[in-house]
């Protein structure tokens, strides 16, 4: 978004929505990735889609596309919102904007999509931030974070978040504050030694939960190879 204002004047003016660039895709027609604009600041409701969605919503070619455009950038296992974080901090790397702002998915707290906010702030610092917001539209409830990052040395705003001052957020959109304890956990690391110790064991990716009835009915299956049960 731009801002003009006349000559002497303190009060900005805001463009005309109409005059205002926008870029919404992160692949063009052709496969290529676009080239945003030079701009003040970046504001966006990019949309979500989960990592493992990615093909049955936007098809393999797409996304074989989308990846090989993004490699390095990008963890594959990421939300589609991430592709617009990164190059929005990828484009204020560059000096061409001096602020991003974005509505992301609650879940860029946490797994890949963390590993992208942190790639999109590497050098540069969010400022404002809320964590886990409700946002409901067009008969839609879902969960959001919203995410303000600026260049590390724009000290022109003090930090917060959810509405309160902190010394700094995290990628994990937690942060330290006065006269509170304040330890980034995004950057803690697997001790070594705790290798092959213990394992999490299955992690189910949705309901699978049986009745003991039935459970009891499969195991006394003649073709279980595990036995009858007690």
């Amino acid at each position: 978004m731009r801002r003009n204002g006349f000559p002497g004047s303190r009060q900005p003016i805001l463009d005309p929505l109409e005059t205002i660039e926008c870029r919404d895709a992160i692949l063009t027609p052709e496969g290529g990735e676009p080239e945003w604009p030079e701009a003040d600041a970046i504001i966006g409701n990019p949309p979500f889609l989960a990592g493992k969605l990615l093909i049955a919503n936007l098809g393999e070619e797409y996304v074989s596309t989308m990846f090989s455009a993004y490699e390095g950038r990008v963890p594959r296992g990421a939300d589609l919102v991430c592709y617009w974080v990164v190059k929005a901090g990828e484009h204020l790397g560059q000096g061409a904007s001096k602020r991003a702002g974005l509505v992301a998915t609650n879940s860029i707290r946490g797994g890949a999509n963390r590993r992208a906010l942190e790639k999109a702030t590497e050098g540069r610092a969010i400022f404002d931030a809320w964590s886990d917001e409700p946002w409901v539209i067009d008969g839609a409830a879902v969960r959001v974070s919203l995410v303000c990052f600026a260049p590390s040395d724009d000290e022109s705003r003090e930090p917060q978040l959810d509405a309160q001052a902190a010394d700094a957020i995290y990628t994990d959109l937690t942060a330290a504050r006065k006269g509170q304890a304040g330890v980034d956990l995004a950057k803690a690391r697997r001790i070594a030694r705790n290798g092959g110790v213990a394992f999490m064991g299955d992690t189910k990716g949705g309901p699978f939960d049986v009745p003991g009835d039935l459970a009891r009915r499969w195991l006394r299956e003649p073709s279980n190879p595990n036995g009858r049960p007690n």
